[in-house]
């Protein structure tokens, strides 16, 4: 990639924007002159740092907190031993009293505004469904596991604070996913109830959600009871109709959430995240790099099947109000979207990429104005790189407002990379690394590079570092997953460049992780199902980085002697794939080969095709049994640009 001398400042932060933020606050608190030595303070003395945020925040808890960690290595996870804490009970009683969820969908004759009080007692009314189908009394092994597949509404947010409330495990899955797709992750978290409802909306259709979920039903043999919403009587507003909220404290490195990896090499693994470690860095990112707080209203689009939901659920912690949508963004117009949101007088807006785009070109063929008194003051963006130009087209639609690209992932239930209202925004670059995070760029030899193409890295231990992964007793799974490329220094799997300055470019993924759509899946995932098709002898598929951010879906085929490729069987399986792994494991291209690449100890190689079709240089060409098969991917490559 070739790397202009300086990327293009496109805002810079006013002096009363800056000495407002907490990021201002904590720096001053902390005795530092700039976020750069803030940085270099967070990352060099880590236990002194995350010891100020702990008391920055203020927490509830019980127990002593002054032993931050007592292995900073990524061993073991040994976060605040001798803490006892609720994440719900941090959200209901930190939370002002001011704070309102407003929901928003494509059916705006659902909208609805809610008080604190109303989540509340929602709360209250999920918990007790919650508590009396309980595994507690039967000694499960593992997390004692709650799950919903929902849409993004008031209710899958009530839930999901009943479950922290009593001190259990929350998993979610969108109800975009399709049969394996839902089965291949709740059979492994094992949950012992799960919230759904009948049906679904979308794009002005209604979509049967029991009928799709029965034959996934029938394989969670750890289901104790299915509760479906729409069925099920909510309670009045009157005292005597709620039931009484009460929080569970747990250690801190208790089981908070479940969240499911790409599955590149199987099914997706299942991520398991404390509460303590989801709490504290959800509010550095929050508060001190996002700026939200009392003042701020935040709407990220997301399922809730993407971290990025639990993530903006956490903004409740530092006094945020929420807009949740449920449907797409663009139906039945981008701009319909962004009127709801500006008539919801949201200030922050979570994004994508992808969305962003699709904005672009909606603008261009039909232009349209906003409303001279908009409350915007921050786009957010992530799931894959934002361009350049991306950030200018922002700024063309909203004004000078704060683009803050952020990368990070359902690993760690966040950001490695993210914005800073201290600092000013380039375009193409995301504006710095965040607090207590040790992001570095390796090179091939595994040396630290500036201002060069690397492997991000992470050198130490971070609080929100997942527990373990379920079904991985030994660790060999989490070992292998980020720390066999550098033993005891995570390796995330993404190519980035560190700019003198501290800016962040992020050039894609370095693995075999498709990411449409934001949504990281696996390679494996699409492989599973097309083996069901008899006339396919093999396949292999790359994720596309594309002109407007997104990544697409490029799939290679070798089909049978007998067949060849035709239209028919192209929308065969697109439609197979649709049903059996869901819309994102759709791909964009379809190409026909005569031989997949394997290695001669019989590995599929999708990183040469994925470096081959990005214009990257191959190395490791002579490992593979069939080297020969590359000259038909380069052409059918050089055939596409």
């Amino acid at each position: 990639m070739l790397l202009e001398k300086n990327s293009p400042l496109i805002y810079t932060p006013s002096l009363e924007e800056t000495e407002k933020s907490a990021m201002a606050i904590f720096l001053q608190e902390t005795g530092h002159k700039n976020y750069e030595e803030l940085y270099e303070w967070s990352i060099k003395k880590p236990e002194k740092f995350w010891k100020a945020c702990w008391d920055f925040f203020g927490f509830i808890y019980e127990g002593d907190s002054e032993t931050v960690c007592t292995n900073f290595s990524f061993d073991s996870f040994s976060w605040f031993p001798h803490v006892q804490l609720n994440y719900a009970e941090n959200v209901f009683l930190r939370a002002l009293p001011h704070v309102e969820i407003e929901c928003l969908s494509e059916n705006i004759s659902t909208q609805r505004k809610y008080s604190l009080q109303e989540l509340k007692n929602r709360t209250a009314f999920f918990q007790e469904i919650i508590e009396q189908y309980s595994l507690e009394s039967i000694n499960q092994k593992g997390p004692e596991c709650v799950a919903t597949i929902l849409p993004n509404t008031f209710d899958t947010l009530a839930i999901f604070l009943a479950t922290a409330a009593s001190g259990k495990t929350f998993t979610s899955c969108g109800v975009d996913f399709g049969i394996e797709g839902f089965v291949d992750r709740l059979s492994q978290s094992s949950p012992f109830i799960l919230f759904s409802q009948s049906t679904y909306q979308y794009k002005g259709k209604t979509f049967s959600l029991k009928e799709k979920l029965g034959p996934v039903l029938k394989k969670l043999k750890t289901l104790r009871q299915v509760v479906w919403l729409d069925s099920l009587p909510l309670p009045t507003q009157e005292p005597s109709c709620i039931a009484s909220l009460f929080f569970k404290k747990v250690p801190f490195n208790h089981p908070l959430l479940v969240l499911y990896s790409s599955g590149t090499t199987g099914k997706p693994k299942c991520l398991v995240h404390s509460v303590g470690g989801t709490l504290l860095n959800h509010c550095k990112e929050l508060s001190l790099h996002s700026n939200l707080g009392p003042q701020s209203k935040l709407c990220y689009y997301t399922t809730c099947g993407w971290m990025m939901w639990n993530w903006m659920a956490s903004a409740l912690l530092v006094s945020s109000s929420l807009a949740l949508y449920d449907g797409p963004p663009s139906y039945p117009s981008c701009q319909n979207f962004l009127t709801r949101l500006l008539e919801a007088k949201v200030t922050d807006w979570g994004t994508s990429p992808r969305y962003l785009k699709t904005l672009e070109e909606e603008f261009l063929k039909n232009p349209f104005s906003l409303p001279d008194s908009f409350h915007f003051k921050q786009v957010l963006s992530t799931g894959a790189p934002l361009m350049p130009e991306q950030f200018h087209f922002v700024q063309k639609l909203f004004g000078k407002i704060r683009v803050s690209s952020i990368s990070g992932g359902t690993d760690l239930v966040g950001c490695f990379m993210l914005g800073n209202p201290l600092l000013p925004v380039r375009a193409g670059e995301i504006t710095c690394r965040g607090l207590g995070m040790a992001v570095k760029a390796f090179n091939s030899e595994g040396k630290e590079v500036v201002d060069e193409e690397g492997e991000l890295v992470c050198t130490h231990s971070f609080p929100s570092r997942p527990l373990y992964f379920l079904d991985d007793p030994d660790g060999h799974k989490i070992k292998n997953a980020y720390f066999k490329q550098y033993p005891e220094v995570w390796h995330h799997g993404d190519f980035i460049i560190i700019r003198p300055w501290g800016g962040v470019i992020v050039l894609g993924r370095s693995d075999a992780t498709l990411n449409p759509g934001g949504v990281r899946i696996g390679t494996s995932e699409i492989y599973r199902p097309l083996e069901q098709l008899s006339f396919i002898e093999d396949s292999l598929c790359i994720g596309k980085q594309q002109a407007d951010g997104d990544v697409a879906i490029y799939l290679f085929l070798k089909l049978r002697s007998a067949y060849k490729m035709t239209l028919e069987i192209e929308n065969l399986i697109r439609s197979h794939l649709k049903v059996s792994a869901g819309v994102r494991h759709v791909p964009e291209k379809i190409f026909s080969v005569s031989e997949i690449p394997y290695t001669v100890s019989g590995k599929k190689v999708e990183i040469l095709i994925h470096r081959l079709f990005h214009g990257r240089e191959i190395a490791g060409a002579s490992q593979l049994a069939n080297p020969e098969c590359l000259e038909e991917y380069r052409k059918i490559a050089q055939s596409l640009v």
